[in-house]
């Protein structure tokens, strides 16, 4: 699990905490039309750290894990590329498949397309750079075995465990439970599901007796209950196995709480014949009993992605539902606390963020993919975007008091406001894609610091520009955050600073 130190914040008038910069930033440039996205994001000294996938430009058309170091304000640093002109596809796994390990990070790592499968452990130092790549699991001179892992984590020995698929030719697939020990090598390996049913393991976590907690779905014809949670001993032998969710075939993420109880975040459908679905949190008992469940942001192709427990108790998660994707935080028992949802301003474009971590300055960092718009760069093009909120999910600080609860991702940057700092006239110009629309009357509010609206003005349309100007002259010097809306989106903002 990933822990980032909480700083004590004083927080001023309805939650504000203006002290946390965000951003939005996504790397078209860097990605030159290949197609990418990000799966785990650290925080770092120096900025943070991505781990994802993109399509190499090498010439073989094949997919490579890389790392994506950004500066704090989430401009690129660097970018580093493993196994470039090898003719095989790469892969991490699917949400948050990183682990945190003493010397930086891991990740069991499947390679695709050859004459067999393997999976290889990389270890990484703390700047993301590769220390080693070892071959954990191979097996099968023919096609007739297709595995892969999608999530590995640390264990208390210096190994780690991974969890993932397990396809051969003469059975139906099965989850696949791999540990590997301190030395990075093959130590055991666990397969489970019967016959005639498709499993596959999603994320796993050591229990503290030592053994592993384990979730995944499990498919097959007028299947219910299609997520699963298994309890292990620490040789991977099942202590208890449970099945949940009823028609929802995601079962994402697993944690532990302090006191041995556990956590899943995952998907509930009620209705087979319907793709509506909530988002679930659970909470189980050491030996298997629920305490609580609570589900929420039902809608069609609602689904469950990662999760994190709070030094404080709460609970912070990403998922998403239709096109949207959400960040959204509960209480200890499952209460909603607040929920952001974000897409692309294009309706039609998918938002998805696989990974969501506690900063130090109390907000959150979060990373995965958009599909970019008609009139974007590169129309259609899955692009890796990493955004960075506060406490309450703003990317600038105040949103939660603009009366909108929807948020875009793709038009931040293209906001200008001008001078700033200002001592008289703010003005602000958006380009909006080409054909995009807002949806009522535009307008621009200017909040201080304690979250109040000092200032509100309508905001004009004039083909695809949207301008405004603000008379900030009245206002005593200091920092304020500008806030561009329409009738139900947040569209973008910025600090201002008025001298």
């Amino acid at each position: 699990m990933k822990r980032a130190a909480l700083v004590v914040l004083y927080i001023l008038a309805g939650g504000f905490a203006p002290c946390q910069d965000g951003f939005i930033v996504q790397f078209d440039s860097v990605q030159a039309g290949y197609a990418a996205g990000g799966r785990s994001v650290f925080e770092r000294n120096w900025g943070y750290l991505v781990f994802g996938h993109q399509v190499t430009n090498d010439g073989s058309g094949r997919t490579r894990c890389m790392a994506y170091r950004l500066g704090p304000a989430g401009g690129l640093l660097s970018r580093t590329e493993w196994d470039t002109s090898a003719w095989y596809d790469y892969n991490f796994g699917f949400a948050d498949p990183i682990a945190l390990t003493t010397e930086g990070f891991a990740s069991g790592v499947s390679r695709f397309n050859g004459t067999s499968d393997m999976i290889w452990l990389y270890s990484f130092d703390s700047n993301g750079e590769l220390l080693a790549r070892d071959t954990v699991l191979y097996c099968c001179t023919t096609d007739s075995v297709d595995f892969g892992v999608r999530y590995s984590r640390a264990t208390s020995d210096g190994g780690f465990v991974m969890t993932g698929y397990w396809d051969a030719a003469s059975t139906s697939a099965q989850c696949l439970l791999v540990k590997a020990d301190s030395n990075r090598h093959l130590e055991w390996w666990r397969t489970w599901g019967p016959d005639g049913l498709l499993y596959s393991g999603y994320g796993v976590e050591q229990y503290p007796d030592g053994g592993y907690v384990v979730t995944g779905i499990r498919l097959g014809s007028g299947l219910v209950d299609r997520s699963w949670l298994r309890r292990t001993d620490a040789e991977g032998n099942m202590i208890w196995d449970r099945a949940y969710g009823n028609f929802a075939s995601n079962g994402e993420s697993v944690r532990i709480g302090s006191d041995g109880s556990i956590f899943t975040w995952s998907e509930y459908q009620p209705d087979v014949q319907s793709d509506s679905k909530y988002v679930m949190l659970r909470k189980w008992t050491p030996g298997g009993a629920v305490v609580w469940e609570k589900q929420s942001h039902f809608w069609q192709w609602a689904r469950a992605r990662d999760f994190e427990l709070l030094e404080d108790g709460t609970i912070i998660t990403t998922g998403g539902r239709s096109t949207f994707s959400f960040i959204a935080k509960f209480e200890i028992d499952g209460d909603s606390l607040w929920s952001r949802d974000l897409h692309a301003f294009s309706t039609w474009a998918t938002a998805e963020l696989f990974d969501v971590t506690p900063t130090s300055d109390g907000g959150f960092v979060l990373t995965g993919n958009v599909i970019q718009a008609d009139a974007d760069p590169t129309p259609t093009l899955q692009t890796l975007w990493v955004v960075k909120t506060d406490s309450l999910g703003c990317v600038i600080p105040g949103c939660q008091n603009t009366g909108v609860q929807e948020y875009v991702m793709d038009l931040q940057q293209r906001l200008r406001v001008s001078p700033n700092p200002a001592n008289d006239l703010v003005s602000l110009a958006l380009d909006l894609p080409e054909g995009g629309e807002v949806q009522g009357q535009a307008q621009v509010q200017l909040l201080d610091a304690t979250g109040r609206v000092v200032l509100e003005h309508k905001v004009q349309q004039n083909l695809n520009k949207l301008t405004a100007t603000m008379d900030v002259s009245a206002l005593p010097a200091g920092t304020y955050y500008l806030h561009l809306r329409d009738a139900k989106r947040w569209l973008a903002g910025s600090k201002v600073v008025v001298q």
